[in-house]
């Protein structure tokens, strides 16, 4: 495989678009980060599993509150990346002990550019409610592990983003029962969420009769009235 176009950001290689994400998620949770492992590193990291051999990314949580690491974690996944806290040999903050050297936050993309093999198991794994790791521990219950956001990638971020100018609110109309909010404009599509009777939702595009938010989540337009 041809290496594609890389910056380098101290010491650490990524792809631009990767490399975006990550300032993105970095500006908006605030404070200072500090990356320890990058990308592009072909067996370099020999507990990744090859994870690093394309773009991924580790952080260090040495110094951090649960609520630092929840704010990076949220705003890494709300645009389109798997990131997850990983644990030495005891629990921290809700993860179970994993058994890495240190505790830090592991960052793949969720299925989108360029990466390895693992990166993609890990992606994979977290869309279907799971750590990402040969355990298959639940994604739950770490700081900032929300599952709001499995099905969004950077390029829908992105075009999320330009369409919120053009959003519209609609309000949930269901009579008793949550409205489920799927991965994709059908119902038979995975269910990744649900919306109680009067919830907003805000909306960016629409198809086949139903509804895409600004999390890529897709909901029965049946259901909606315009807020």
């Amino acid at each position: 495989m041809a290496i594609p176009k890389l910056i380098t950001r101290a010491g650490k290689r990524y792809t631009p678009d990767f490399d975006a994400a990550l300032l993105g998620a970095e500006k908006e949770a605030g404070g200072t980060w500090r990356r320890t492992q990058g990308g592009w590193n072909a067996g370099g990291v020999a507990a990744s599993g090859g994870t690093h051999d394309q773009d991924a990314v580790d952080y260090s949580v040495a110094g951090k509150t649960k609520a630092q690491v929840a704010a990076l974690i949220t705003a890494l996944r709300k645009r389109g990346l798997f990131a997850s806290l990983r644990t030495a040999s005891k629990a921290l903050w809700g993860v179970r002990a994993q058994g890495f050297a240190s505790p830090h936050i592991h960052v793949v993309g969720n299925l989108w550019g360029h990466q390895s093999s693992g990166a993609e198991y890990q992606a994979r794994e977290y869309r279907a409610g799971r750590d990402g790791l040969n355990g298959k521990g639940p994604d739950k219950g770490g700081p900032g592990h929300t599952r709001d956001y499995t099905s969004v990638t950077w390029p829908g971020y992105l075009a999320a983003k330009k369409a919120s100018k053009s959003a519209v609110k609609y309000r949930v109309a269901t009579r008793l029962l949550p409205l489920n909010g799927r991965s994709g404009p059908g119902a038979s599509y995975r269910k990744v969420t649900s919306a109680k009777r009067g919830a907003v939702l805000t909306i960016v595009s629409t198809k086949s009769g139903w509804a895409k938010d600004t999390k890529g989540r897709w909901w029965r337009m049946a259901y909606l009235k315009k807020a």
